[in-house]
């Protein structure tokens, strides 16, 4: 066998993190956005699939005072985030311009796509009851002949999945295609989402 280097290059990074206060005014939070579900519309007008709830483009969860703490919690991540992968932060919002409410009731699902004109994004899970949809990333690389792969591994993969644990945020480039896999259970899958625009 050859002695062989291996360099990655073009990698998807896709940071994560915990939120410790994640109990923190949860059920209050939790509340919120059945309240905002109630009493705003449903955006993301352009969804081909349209059945689950978002307040995108409806009601802006940044300007939320109560979404407060979960809003810091997801702008240090992103910080982080762009710290550990030579990112300019200083260069970019230094606090979400835009976050929306996500709730899949089941039976729902998102189709494959990316967030236009921003630059990193970024899912909160808030309430995730047990078998709850996964988030799923593609790469980015398009494949004409993917090769037989004796054993998937994270280098050779074509999709990544993400299981989500409440209090989790999930945070990545904004251009990577993502989806959310049809929720199967009868109980609130609720997320919140956020883009980071130039600076």
């Amino acid at each position: 066998m050859v002695d062989m280097g291996l360099d990655k290059f073009f990698p998807t990074v896709v940071g994560h993190a915990v939120n410790k206060n994640k109990n923190k005014n949860f059920k209050k939070i939790v509340n919120k956005c059945h309240f905002i579900k109630k009493n705003y519309p449903n955006g993301g007008g352009a969804w081909e699939q349209k059945n689950n709830y978002t307040s995108c483009d409806t009601y802006n969860i940044v300007k939320d005072k109560e979404f407060k703490l979960i809003n810091d919690f997801v702008n240090d991540a992103v910080k982080t985030y762009c710290i550990q992968n030579k990112i300019n932060y200083n260069k970019i919002d230094q606090y979400p311009r835009q976050g929306w409410i996500n709730i899949f009731n089941e039976g729902d699902n998102l189709e494959y796509h990316i967030h236009a004109n921003s630059i990193i994004s970024a899912v909160y899970f808030l309430q995730i009851p047990d078998n709850s949809a996964c988030l799923k990333f593609k790469s980015p690389i398009n494949d004409m002949l993917q090769p037989q792969c004796t054993e998937l591994t994270i280098d050779n993969c074509s999709v990544g999945l993400y299981k989500p644990t409440e209090g989790k945020v999930v945070v990545f480039r904004s251009h990577v295609e993502h989806m959310v896999e049809t929720h199967k259970t009868n109980k609130d899958r609720i997320t919140l989402a956020y883009n980071f625009y130039p600076a």
